[in-house]
């Protein structure tokens, strides 16, 4: 997955269009349904809208974690069931959040705007990131080395779990570096500078 400050100002953009679309649909759904005493009930508009979110929440989960939002809160049991805590994902459990004390729809627009703030903060530097050539040779690098995780993906293994492993950190890290390490290599050789450098560092 690349994060928030690996992405193109257009893909930076979208995630942000997406995310305030989803803040709109969140907030009209709350306000077409009707609230009674034990909760609230469903409308004809508000089934719409339901659909509409739930079509949206896979999307929006990937686009809050390439942000490092993680829309979780811890939430206490009653005693009267057993006490205890657990983290919930508010925005997995939206429509969930009546039966959690203390969790509501306003939880959900704070991470929401939580991210949108982290991809609006980091915009300067995407449109930057989008015009360096050397940001693509960055993603061509970045994309070879992530290659044998998506051969373990199409496995059947998770990926993720692999990947943020610390056996899968120190291969992403060493095989970055020595990448980048060849692509300095070729690039000073076409330009004429290897046998300089090679003199510099005292090597045949």
């Amino acid at each position: 997955m690349r994060y928030f400050d690996d992405l193109f100002i257009w893909e930076n953009i979208n995630n942000v269009k997406q995310l305030r679309k989803f803040r709109k649909l969140v907030i009209s759904y709350f306000t077409s349904v009707e609230y009674t005493r034990h909760g609230y009930k469903e409308t004809s508009s508000s089934i719409s809208l339901r659909e509409n979110i739930n079509l949206m929440i896979p999307k929006i989960n990937v686009i809050m974690r390439q942000a490092h939002v993680s829309p979780s809160l811890l939430h206490r049991n009653p005693p009267a069931i057993g006490g205890g805590s657990t983290y919930i994902n508010v925005v997995e459990n939206i429509f969930n959040l009546h039966h959690f004390m203390g969790l509501g729809k306003e939880d959900v627009v704070d991470f929401v705007d939580k991210a949108i703030g982290v991809y609006l903060a980091d915009q300067t530097k995407a449109k930057i990131r989008s015009l360096n050539p050397f940001f693509y040779l960055h993603l061509i690098i970045i994309t070879i080395i992530k290659l044998p995780f998506f051969v373990i993906e199409k496995a059947g293994f998770n990926r993720e779990k692999v990947e943020s492993s610390i056996p899968g950190k120190i291969f992403t890290t060493i095989g970055t570096l020595l990448a980048y390490i060849w692509t300095l290599i070729q690039i000073s050789e076409k330009l004429g500078f290897l046998t300089t450098i090679k003199s510099f560092l005292g090597l045949p």
